[in-house]
Parts: C-alpha cells; structure tokens; sequence
C-alpha cells in the first residue's frame, strides 16, 4: 500500500532521472493507461480517476486525481499553456477524497 511520501517520492525520482518533460509525459499517460513507477525497489501502480486537461490556446490550470496501487485518492495539479505544454507542481500533491453532489440545471419555460 502506498503513502503520499511514497507517491510523492516516486516522482520526484522520475522527475530528477528523466526531467520535468518526462515527468509530464508520464503524468498525462496516467489518463490512458496505468502507468508503474518504480524507486527505491518499490513498485507503484497509478490509475487515472478523473482530471481536467489543458486545451490548445492560452494558458489554464489542471489537475489529475489518481489511485496508488490501492483505492486511496491522490490530486496533482498544474499548469497548462500550449507553447510549453504540461507543467506538474509535484508540492501540490494531495491526499482527497470523493465528494458527490448534484447539479441543477434550469432550463426556459418557453
């Protein structure tokens, strides 16, 4: 079962390795695929739950909430600009939990 010191550790060892391009490449492939991180002779599974992307123009926040090997939520975020692409703020990193409720809607009359 992962921590969020764990989680947090992993991909900073990604991030230092392999760059902060790298880093947001493997973040965004979450979104498809679980991605495994492997540091310190662990091996971490992360599955995509839900996530606003950036879109083509100017700059936006994102995020990313995601499982670690177990039904514990983690939330990254970051920013969006599409000259640069992805940047992740790995200090954003957050246990959360889920939360539903309901939207409404009003519609016209006439």
């Amino acid at each position: 079962m992962a921590n969020i010191k764990d989680v947090k550790a992993a991909l900073e060892a990604l991030q230092e390795s392999e760059g902060d391009y790298y880093l947001g490449e493997f973040v965004w492939n979450i979104q498809s695929n679980p991605q495994l991180i492997e540091f310190d002779g662990k091996s971490i599974t992360l599955t995509h739950v839900d996530s606003k992307p950036g879109a083509e123009g100017g700059g936006e926040n994102i995020w990313l909430v995601f499982h670690a090997g177990d039904e514990t939520l983690y939330r990254i975020s970051g920013y969006y600009g599409s000259y640069d692409g992805e940047e992740w703020d790995l200090d954003s990193l957050e246990e959360v939990v889920a939360e539903t409720y309901q939207a409404v809607r009003y519609n016209s009359v006439s």
